[in-house]
Formats: C-alpha cells, structure tokens, sequence
C-alpha cells in the first residue's frame, strides 16, 4: 500500500467516536419474502479498528444482504450482532447506523451541488478537504471539467454522472463523515481493475484506525486485506 506523503495527507474529519468492535457470530440472513429460505449461514465476522476486512463470494451468495444486518435494515434468522459486546438488539438502529459509514453498489445522489452532496454526513468539511479527497480518488480532472467546481448541481436534474463517479463520490462522501465503521459494498463494481486499486488504496489510507468492511467479488483486490471471509451460496 502506498504510504501517505506530503501532498496526499488523510482529510480530517469531522467525528472522533473510538472506533467499536462489531461482530456477527454465527450469523445467518434470509430474505423477508425468501420463504425462510437461508442465503446465508455460519458466518463469522469481527470488524476491528484498523484491520480492514473483506467480504467475498459471487452474485447472489448473500453479501447484501449480509450488510443489512450489519446496518440493522434485516434481522439475523440466526446467530448474535454485538458492538462492543453488547447485543445489538439492545441498541437503537439510528445509533448503531450514527457509528456506521455506508456506501452502497448503486448509491443515491441528491438534486443538489457535488458540495452538498458530499456534505451530507459531514457538513464541517471544507472545500479543500473535498477536493483533495476527489482527487485521491481519482475525479480531480471530472471536478476540474466541472463549469461550477463544487457547486455544479448533479444528476438527476443536474450534471450526468457515470457509475464509476458515482461510487467514487459516495466513498468519498463516507469517508468524509469521520464514522469510526466503514461498510461500502461493492464500491468498485464499476471501475477498471487499475482504477479500483488506486481507490481501494487510497480508502484505506484514510480510514486507519476505523473499522472496514469492504465488500467484493474481485479476487484482486482481496489481497490488500489481512482477513478475508467467504461467502459462496450460503455456505461460509
């Protein structure tokens, strides 16, 4: 991994809460309207500050689905989640989802300036610290093309985005929050493999000492990580 020089510092961000340790322990989800049928099972999964964890296994093996117990949008069909040790069922969703950072495979943008939209968690972050972000994630000629800068209203009725931006500005934008939990799920789905290395590089630079989870089916990228958890139709 490349080490952060001078010209490539981590943004500061905004919130300091000491990064927890959320675990799933024999975790298995299934579907609302799944019929009760597991999609996965057995999983094992422990998040720690600073050491990042990848999630893999191919379409439809569960790793969606996975992080919606994490984030509190399904309910386990088996096994515990804890923060800190404490089961998760004891803790309100909002503040378990106030400790996470989320960046979803298909992320939302909101009829709003590429400012505000990286705003949204973090409304004390500064125009330089976005635009150095931007830049570690490879959109500094995309905001340089930009009539407006940062002030350029995007998609829908804005300025087109294309699928890699958009997931480059929605990891952007979790990492801006200064959440102690990353969770971004297939961040890269988009991107050419050189690309999406640079950015996994660059994410993990600027979340040291936060707890990552980083979601994929991309054998390459896997390597970056100390731990790595399988998911491979159901199976763990």
């Amino acid at each position: 991994m490349t080490a952060a020089g001078p010209d490539h510092r981590p943004a500061r961000t905004g919130r300091t809460h000491r990064a927890p340790v959320v675990a799933l322990r024999g975790a298995a989800g299934c579907y609302p309207d799944g019929e009760g049928r597991l999609v996965f099972h057995g999983l094992d999964l422990e998040l720690i500050p600073g050491r990042p964890v990848a999630l893999a296994g191919p379409s439809g093996s569960g790793k969606t689905l996975a992080v919606y117990t994490l984030l509190r949008f399904a309910d386990l069909a088996a096994g515990t989640l804890t923060i800190d040790g404490t089961d998760a069922r004891d803790l309100s969703p909002e503040r378990i989802r106030g400790l996470l950072a989320w960046s979803p495979e298909q992320p939302v943008l909101f009829p709003a300036s590429v400012r505000a939209n990286l705003r949204l968690g973090a409304p004390q972050a500064t125009d330089r610290e976005m635009t150095e972000l931007l830049g570690r994630f490879g959109l500094a000629p995309w905001l340089d093309r930009l009539e407006r800068g940062l002030d350029t209203v995007l998609a829908p009725w804005g300025h087109p985005v294309s699928g890699g931006e958009l997931q480059r500005l929605s990891l952007a934008r979790a990492v801006l929050t200064g959440r102690p939990v990353l969770v971004l799920d297939e961040p890269t789905s988009h991107l050419d493999q050189a690309t999406a290395g640079a950015v996994l590089e660059a994410v993990l630079e600027h979340a040291r000492g936060r707890s990552v989870l980083w979601v994929t089916h991309r054998p390459a990228e896997l390597a970056l990580f100390p731990e790595v958890r399988h998911l491979r139709g159901g199976m763990t």
